[in-house]
This record gives structure tokens, C-alpha cells and sequence, in this order.
């Protein structure tokens, strides 16, 4: 499942882009095992989020190992500064890969 699905979500701030608000987005298991991936401009399909919607696609497989896929606790989304942010559209998708 690592290596065939990934997290996708719409996502847009006010006033502040990736530049100034990193975000980490990820899961944390029943072993309190918490992965996430800085949200990159390979990840967004404008390169970079601000005020329009963008689409946001982070393969589970780019999730640090140590994570139980088949005992997930929580979805987090971590702000690393100061904004507004609005996550819409939220769903695992498959990559399409054999």
C-alpha cells in the first residue's frame, strides 16, 4: 500500500505562501509512531500554495519509515509558523503503479 496510494487534499492560505508557512502533513499510529513530509513544491500542482486552491498529492511512500500503514491513529497537519490555511477535498487516492 506504501508504494500505491497517497494522501490528496486542496489546500490555500491568506495572505501567506509555503515560503512563509511550511506545513508537515502525515499520520501517527497506535504506537505513537508520528511520520510527515514538509510540503514541497513537488507535492502542490501550482509548485506553490497561497490564496487559489491547489491540489496537494504526497505518496505514502515519501513518509519517513517506522510508521504501521495498517494501525493509524490520526491524519496531522502541522503548521511550522504563523497563517491561515483551509484543507478541503481530503482522500487517499491510488498512484496507479503496478
Amino acid at each position: 500500500m506504501r508504494d500505491k496510494a497517497a494522501i490528496q487534499f486542496s489546500i490555500k492560505s491568506t495572505g501567506v505562501g509555503a515560503s512563509d508557512l511550511p506545513i508537515r502533513v502525515g499520520f501517527e499510529d497506535y504506537d505513537r509512531a508520528k511520520r510527515g513530509a514538509l510540503l514541497g513544491s513537488a507535492y502542490v500542482s501550482g509548485g506553490q500554495y497561497g490564496s487559489r486552491w491547489e491540489t496537494v498529492t504526497v505518496p505514502l511512500a515519501d513518509l519517513p519509515a517506522g510508521l504501521d500503514l495498517t494501525r493509524i491513529k490520526h491524519l496531522f497537519f502541522q503548521l511550522e509558523g504563523r497563517g491561515e490555511v483551509y484543507i478541503d477535498e481530503l482522500r487517499l487516492v491510488g498512484l496507479g503503479r503496478p
